[in-house]
């Protein structure tokens, strides 16, 4: 015979549901119902996010590396709006790129470099690297099918350029590797005092020579990042788009103190010192270049050890190749020197005296834009600002092809 359960209290009894017992409805605790509401809030901001195809993808650009700081997440993808917009693809690798070949009768080129070259604010098929090949191969370049390897990464200085070509590229059997020398920052992020980023890399001065500095490794920051917690952190950003978005809000506000207090005598442009145009006036320039040409003799020599030839491609400022030649005579004045071409004269120097090869883009692109009007910088209202826009990209991929490969015709 079924037992029968005997009601415990006169309450239940007398079948008052708040009395507990089979069969009745508990209410909710203000806890569980503030935490279901939070997250149906929270699946319901992320689902609009996913839904406007909002994605951010600086958020995922700087994953803790062990050599060089920080790097983009291997296989992330997210859309890039703060200046130009381009959707963005991060290889295996961890570079921004399509899939390698491994074919043994392509001649493979890696490029080095950061923003300009990772360029982010245009669409990858755009970008100079990708144009470039594209010409290289129909001219018959080495004669035989020519692929172009982006190894760039977004505020990379030249000791992170380097440390990606003795950890990166040696699976890839490069015939070439160049660095693309952006003129506007490189020089400042060799040197801790004048880039003050204490996440990345810096060739110190040593009583043996020099020694590369990799003390990023045990600041707090980075340690967080590279932990269990900063791993579990990042796997989140990749997935959420509304981690992203708390991210792109924190960004802003940081990027808003950093304006308020930075000394801006010098900032003509966004991110560049304009000191850089001028021969070094002090202690830190003078060690930022001896630095850089140090960087470069390296980065020569390993790329040499790979059996690669190398060449540094020199880039250009908006200030230097602006339409208004006015707008750099008054640059250049209050320097006191004759124009902005300081820092790539003095790579070009470097170059032959130490025995690789280079090539300057600015004195052809300034030419070029002042005979057409052409702004090759800059993006709708900040355009003549900033990095490369589609007509910089495509006017740069023109004038290397003229040069490595004088039968190359315009498209």
């Amino acid at each position: 015979m079924a037992r029968v359960r005997r009601p415990d209290t006169p309450a239940e009894a007398a079948g008052d549901p708040s009395a507990g017992g089979a069969g009745t409805r508990v209410p909710l605790s203000p806890l569980k119902t503030t935490v279901i509401v939070l997250a149906l809030v929270l699946v319901g901001l992320e689902l609009g996010l996913r839904a406007l195809g909002f994605s951010y993808y600086w958020a995922l650009s700087r994953f803790p590396d062990p050599h060089r700081g920080f790097a983009p997440m291997a296989g992330a993808a997210a859309r890039q709006a703060q200046e130009g917009e381009a959707w963005v693809s991060i290889n295996d690798h961890g570079f921004r790129d399509g899939d390698w070949t491994v074919q043994g009768d392509t001649h493979r080129i890696a490029i080095l470099g950061d923003s300009m070259t990772e360029a982010v604010q245009v669409p990858v098929e755009v970008t100079w690297w990708r144009r470039l090949e594209g010409r290289l191969d129909a001219c018959g370049y080495r004669d035989r099918p020519v692929e172009l390897m982006n190894f760039a990464v977004s505020g990379y200085s030249t000791a992170q350029a380097l440390e990606t070509l003795r950890h990166h590229l040696p699976p890839h059997r490069p015939d070439e590797v160049w660095l693309a020398f952006f003129p506007g920052n490189d020089v400042a992020e060799n040197h801790p005092q004048l880039n003050g980023d204490p996440m990345r890399p810096y060739l110190r001065p040593a009583a043996d020579g020099w020694a590369m500095d990799y003390g990023f490794r045990d600041h707090p920051r980075y340690r967080r990042k590279a932990g269990a917690l900063g791993q579990g952190y990042y796997a989140y950003l990749l997935r959420l788009r509304l981690a992203q978005a708390v991210v792109l809000v924190h960004h802003g506000l940081s990027l808003a103190a950093h304006l308020k207090g930075m000394e801006r005598d010098w900032y003509w442009e966004p991110g560049i010192d304009a000191r850089v145009y001028a021969p070094p006036g002090d202690e830190p320039w003078t060690e930022a270049w001896a630095a850089t040409r140090e960087l470069l003799r390296r980065t020569h020599a390993e790329a040499r050890a790979l059996g690669a030839a190398f060449r540094v491609v020199a880039l250009t400022t908006a200030s230097q190749v602006a339409p208004d030649a006015g707008r750099g005579q008054a640059m250049a004045a209050r320097l006191g020197v004759p124009d902005l071409f300081y820092p790539n004269w003095l790579v070009g120097h470097f170059a032959a005296e130490d025995g690789y090869t280079y090539t300057d883009l600015a004195p052809a692109l300034a030419d070029h834009a002042r005979a057409t009007g052409q702004q090759l910088h800059g993006f709708g209202a900040t355009r003549g600002a900033g990095h490369w826009n589609a007509t910089g990209h495509a006017a740069a991929a023109r004038e290397l092809a003229h040069r490595l490969c004088p039968s190359a015709e315009d498209p």
